[in-house]
This record gives C-alpha cells, structure tokens and sequence, in this order.
C-alpha cells in the first residue's frame, strides 16, 4: 500500500523496505545470496511471511512484513548467537511498536 508506504518511510527514515524473497530451505550460501540480490533485488529471504502477504493480497487487505536480521547467509550464516538474535528481536519489537504509532 503506498501511503503506509509513505507513512513509515517519512515516521522511520532508517527502516529498509524492499524485496523479500519467501522459500522452504535456510539459505546458508553467500553466492546464492549474491544471485538472488543481483536477479530480484532481493533484500532478505525467509519463510513465513510470504504466505501471509500472500492471503493478505487476496483478500485486498495491506500486509507489512518486519524483519530484522540477525545474520547473513554465507560463512557464518549458520551461528547465530544469542546476543544477534536478542538484539534482532528487540529491534523488531521497536520497529512494529514504532510503525503502529505512525499509522495510528
């Protein structure tokens, strides 16, 4: 929806929208990361959200979908750590508390 769009660009100018991709395997190689910015503009890929936008477009309803990452795929895309994802989760929380503000 372009005016949540422009809503959460203008009330959280350092959030990121773009492309997420959604799949049913963990992407853990950095080179297939790379091909998938470079033929997608894929900004992240994960699992569970692209279902959601999916029926959300069906029915004609907006959808947004928050992720914060906590890890690239690639070398290291398999360690997480407790201190990423507490922070990750932390951030998510503040982002969805802060887009629910701006759009009420």
């Amino acid at each position: 929806d372009p005016q949540i769009k422009e809503i959460i660009n203008t009330a959280l100018p350092d959030v990121r929208m773009g492309t997420i991709l959604t799949g049913d395997v963990f992407l853990q190689c950095q080179e297939t990361r790379k091909e998938l910015y470079e033929k997608f503009g894929a900004q992240a890929v994960e699992m569970e959200g692209g279902a959601i936008a999916q029926v959300a477009e069906q029915f004609g309803i907006p959808a947004i979908v928050v992720r914060c990452l906590s890890d690239l795929a690639g070398a290291n895309g398999h360690n997480f750590s407790s201190t990423s994802l507490k922070k990750a989760a932390k951030n998510s929380f503040e982002t969805v508390q802060s887009i629910l503000n701006a759009l009420l």
